[in-house]
């Protein structure tokens, strides 16, 4: 088997992205512990511990946010892939996705691939602009789509638009200089005067 795409930066920056989510997750549900068992006895809370419920609703409180970052980050890490091998004949496709901690290795058959959507992943506010594109792709038996960032590496680009997102296409967005030239649209340039 071969590798046909790699996340590469991309991936590197979603591990980076779970690990301050996890650690973050790691000390709301702390927080969520300590207000549980402790709220009310600082000074500045009035030094009399709060009434068991009160505590209780405040840890719980903290403890769902803790856990709604970790699955999230979890179904995530379920969904990005960071790495995609092809056999030699196209038959069978290894691809790892990122995981919670560390990467899943999943083996599907070049069939169960059943549909690839692109997504232009792009949105503005608050005066930031996110231009993050990928490839929403569905497996048979499989709930959660893959998802395939546009701006990894794509290794063998004719390869991973047969077996993965369906016959070659033109691609509809530019990507870094990292990657081939056939990955850039082609556009009208005018002639410059001199």
């Amino acid at each position: 088997m071969e590798t046909i795409y790699a996340a590469g930066t991309q991936g590197w920056k979603v591990r980076f992205v779970t690990g301050i989510c996890l650690a973050a997750s790691a000390g709301i549900a702390f927080a969520g512990l300590y207000m549980a068992t402790r709220y009310g006895l600082e000074p500045a809370d009035g030094g009399v511990l709060k009434p068991l419920g009160t505590r209780l609703a405040i840890g719980a409180a903290f403890l769902a946010g803790a856990v709604a970052i970790a699955g999230g980050m979890w179904v995530y890490g379920r969904c990005y892939v960071q790495r995609v091998l092809a056999a030699d004949d196209g038959s069978r496709l290894r691809i790892r996705l990122s995981g919670l901690l560390w990467g899943d290795w999943l083996d599907v058959h070049a069939g169960d691939v059943l549909t690839a959507d692109f997504r232009a992943g792009q949105s503005r506010g608050g005066g930031i602009t996110v231009n993050a594109p990928w490839f929403k792709v569905r497996l048979r038996g499989r709930r959660l789509p893959l998802i395939l960032d546009v701006q990894g590496d794509f290794v063998d680009e004719a390869r991973v638009y047969h077996l993965l997102l369906g016959e070659p296409a033109p691609v509809p967005f530019e990507r870094s200089t990292r990657k081939p030239a056939s990955a850039k649209p082609v556009t009208a340039r005018k002639k410059r005067r001199t």
